[in-house]
């Protein structure tokens, strides 16, 4: 799949590479210790998009066991993207909402995606984030660490909040710098390159399966904050829904539990009387076993 950006300059779509580290945005990974024994059990932590040497975009992956879901890495503590404690949807990969996948075997997973998002961009967010949160922890390096901890944010340090501190002039001079994905990198096909490059490189290492979570059709707001590509860019590369047997009721994250951007299209899609089960996401898998049966 060729890819390019408006002025022509060309994207390339591949693995990530332990190597690479130093150019990948990794807030949404754990540890070092966990990445490396990643590396070591998957061979790489998923897909990035590049330009020139530059990662633009970047899909998250890990590997689950099926049928039940189970990850050795955080088995114990269920620190799982997919987790409904953290606001984004009401089931779990391991637990309710299982019952519909019947496939056994090791599978991908698409833990997230994001499109337009640079290690500059992520320094500004970053920065954002610790600015935001200074004022009702009085400014304490420790307490904003503690509450980035809350937050599930890793890979920042004391030292880093101490200087943005200080570098912001806070709080008398704070300036928020733009912390949102460069949109030039939209539209060009980058997220459907990035699952199917991962789709290809599950099926040439043997996977039983690859699963995603999909967002709501429609839904870009909600698709860019939480890092999931639309269920119908899944459907496109021939992904079916699982029956995860949830209920009408609108997720959490559809309830309040989100920025206003991604509120205002809730709230645009609840006037429109869209059903509220068309404002979910959705577990999208892609049964590789049975792709190979029907080549055959």
């Amino acid at each position: 799949m060729a890819l390019t950006l408006p002025d022509g300059i060309p994207i390339t779509v591949r693995p990530i590479e332990r190597n690479e580290l130093d150019r990948v945005v990794l807030r949404c990974r754990p540890d070092d210790r966990t990445i490396g024994r990643l590396f070591d059990e998957q061979g790489t932590i998923g897909m990035a998009a590049w330009e020139g040497d530059r990662c633009v975009a970047q899909l998250h992956c890990y590997r689950v066991m099926l049928p039940d879901g189970t990850n050795e890495n955080w088995r114990d503590n269920g620190a799982n993207w997919w987790s409904g404690e953290r606001g984004h949807t009401q089931w779990r990969v391991w637990g309710p909402g299982m019952q519909g996948i019947r496939v056994a075997g090791s599978a991908w997973c698409h833990a997230c995606c994001h499109v337009g998002r640079t290690l500059e961009i992520f320094h500004r967010e970053t920065r954002n984030l610790i600015l935001g949160l200074a004022g009702e922890n009085d400014a304490v390096p420790e307490r904003i660490l503690s509450a980035l901890v809350e937050l599930d944010v890793h890979r920042i340090s004391l030292d880093m909040i101490k200087n943005v501190l200080r570098e912001s002039g806070y709080p008398d001079n704070v300036e928020r710098l733009s912390g949102d994905p460069d949109p030039r990198y939209f539209g060009r096909g980058i997220g459907t390159a990035l699952c199917d490059a991962s789709v290809r490189w599950a099926a040439e290492h043997g996977y039983a399966a690859v699963m995603g979570r999909g967002a709501p059709d429609g839904f870009f707001e909600f698709a860019t904050w939480s890092g999931c590509l639309p269920w119908t860019t899944y459907a496109r590369l021939g992904f079916e829904a699982v029956d995860t047997g949830e209920t009408d009721e609108l997720p959490n994250w559809a309830q309040g539990d989100s920025p206003p951007e991604v509120m205002a299209q809730v709230e645009a899609a609840l006037r429109a009387e869209r059903p509220k089960h068309e404002i979910r996401e959705r577990l999208m898998l892609l049964n590789l076993k049975k792709q190979v049966n029907n080549e055959r």
